[in-house]
């Protein structure tokens, strides 16, 4: 039997870049009215995942409340994602366990490292966090 191969990304600046900055209200992740602009590189990573038999999961530091907007992009962009797991600004690590992820996708670099730790594969999404986190260049950037 093989191996299920599970990928899990985060939501925010991770799936969809997150206007606010631009309009400098500082948001911590897309608010609502928000047109959310995808991040079509790990669009297209996750796509093509999805095509080599990955099953597709997102884990995001948002809270239950926000999932249904999520839902709504996730139809629009036709993305094969299968669940969203909202943990609440928790730590994802538990999560992704659970899912049993082999790699996961996410531009906090605190994140990654705690994913690595717990034996997960990450990739981090480049906004160019290692400007002013050296850690970031620790890890494999999409």
């Amino acid at each position: 039997m093989s191996e299920k191969k599970i990928l899990t990304t985060d939501w925010d600046d991770t799936l969809f870049e997150d206007p606010s900055y631009k309009s400098a209200s500082g948001a911590l992740w897309i608010p609502a009215g928000f047109d959310a602009e995808p991040v079509k590189r790990v669009h297209d990573f996750i796509k093509q995942k999805a095509k080599e038999g990955f099953e597709i999961h997102v884990v995001t530091a948002r809270k239950e409340e926000h999932v249904s907007e999520c839902w709504n992009l996730i139809k629009l962009y036709d993305l094969p994602i299968k669940s969203i797991v909202a943990v609440g600004g928790m730590n994802k690590v538990p999560a992704l366990l659970s899912l049993q992820t082999s790699l996961h996708i996410d531009d906090n670099v605190q994140v990654c490292v705690l994913a690595r730790q717990a034996g997960i594969r990450v990739l981090l999404v480049d906004w160019g966090q290692a400007d002013t986190n050296s850690t970031a260049k620790l890890f494999k950037k999409i």
